[in-house]
């Protein structure tokens, strides 16, 4: 049967007259356009009396059943006009101009019977392009880079529990979509608890890194306080030096001073034995005790100040010692200790931790923070 007589779609016309005049000669509707606008109404009323069904697959293949007989029905009468045009060369153009006419016509008709299929197959699509989207951005959840931390990581997995897969939402991706959804929470889960430890050991090397820092600054400052020392001990050496000539030469002032006080005495007693020798003596044993109390009390205070001075001395010197001592005892013990934790820490290593973690676990255990477990210096 034709692609014209297969048109009728049993429902029991007996007029269509035209229908079975084409299928006989398709030639007719390319000669007499009355004959295509009759045979084109005929199909018009074939189309508006099939009611289109787009919930099922069934109703979805007679649309496009209907769309492809109304294709083949052109393909027929225009097959036929070829084959007219090869046999009268005079009506081409007619011919031509009928056929442009006749193909534009069904295919309108053509596109007029599947649009409601051709809507619901972009409608179709869009939906299908959405869920895929969905399903490629679980998918990009899970793509981790070097700079991706493990906050990023904890909120990616929130929004993925959080979002809705249901086949209410993802129809029948919701299995792909829950299938993506585990496996990057999978990936997320495993990269996190490394992405910890990694953040981990950064944050405990910039720890140990400010406690060596502040280490030296201590040393550095050690250094100046212990040159500070020297400078005022240095100080206060040349002050004792300047008070002990300033002694000497108050003494030479006062042998001076007794010098001169002895001769004027001598002058005094010369002038005086001559008036009276008794009186003279008398002035001379008054001057020779006066001379002996300023001798004797230039001499106490002569020797409190080298008194005062050696002690001065003896506990700047004793304090320098005993601040150099504990220097050398706390450096010795800092030498000590890091070769008990070095050698701790080595026997982590040997144990196949790495060398970061053997480091941190030998500092915690000296710091006190491991219970139960200690280390004997």
């Amino acid at each position: 049967m034709s692609a014209v007589r297969e048109l009728d779609l049993g429902n029991g016309r007996s007029d269509l007259s035209i229908v079975k005049a084409v299928e006989a000669n398709p030639v007719l509707v390319l000669v007499d356009e009355a004959k295509f606008d009759e045979l084109y109404a005929e199909m018009m009323r074939e189309v508006k009396a099939f009611v289109p069904d787009l919930g099922t697959a069934t109703g979805r293949k007679e649309i496009a059943s209907l769309a492809f007989k109304v294709t083949r029905t052109k393909t027929a009468i225009d097959a036929a006009g070829k084959k007219l045009n090869e046999d009268a060369r005079k009506q081409i153009n007619v011919v031509d101009a009928s056929r442009r006419t006749i193909r534009d016509k069904l295919d309108a008709l053509a596109d007029q019977v599947r649009k409601p299929l051709t809507d619901w197959e972009a409608a179709e699509k869009r939906r299908v392009d959405d869920r895929q989207a969905e399903i490629d951005d679980l998918d990009r959840a899970a793509m981790i880079s070097t700079t991706t931390t493990a906050a990023e990581i904890e909120k990616r997995i929130a929004d993925l529990t959080a979002v809705d897969l249901s086949p209410a939402t993802m129809q029948e991706f919701a299995p792909r979509a829950v299938k993506a959804r585990d496996a990057a929470l999978s990936i997320l889960s495993t990269n996190l608890e490394r992405i910890k430890r990694e953040e981990a050991d950064r944050a405990e090397l910039a720890r140990l890194r400010a406690e060596a820092a502040a280490r030296e600054q201590a040393e550095a400052e050690h250094l100046a306080t212990e040159q500070a020392e020297r400078r005022r001990v240095e100080r206060e050496q040349a002050e004792a030096e300047l008070r002990a000539r300033a002694a000497e030469e108050e003494r030479e002032r006062i042998a001076a001073a007794e010098e001169r006080a002895r001769r004027e005495a001598v002058v005094v007693a010369e002038r005086q034995q001559r008036e009276s020798e008794e009186a003279a003596a008398r002035r001379e044993r008054e001057a020779a005790a006066a001379h002996a109390a300023e001798i004797a009390r230039i001499r106490r205070q002569q020797e409190d100040f080298q008194r005062e001075t050696n002690r001065v001395a003896e506990a700047q010197a004793a304090a320098a010692r005993a601040e150099r001592e504990e220097a050398e005892r706390r450096a010795a013990d800092r030498e000590h200790r890091g070769k008990i934790m070095g050698e701790a820490k080595a026997a982590f290593i040997d144990f196949g931790i790495s060398e970061t973690k053997a480091k941190a676990i030998v500092l915690a255990v000296a710091a006190g923070s491991v219970p139960h477990v200690s280390i004997r210096f």
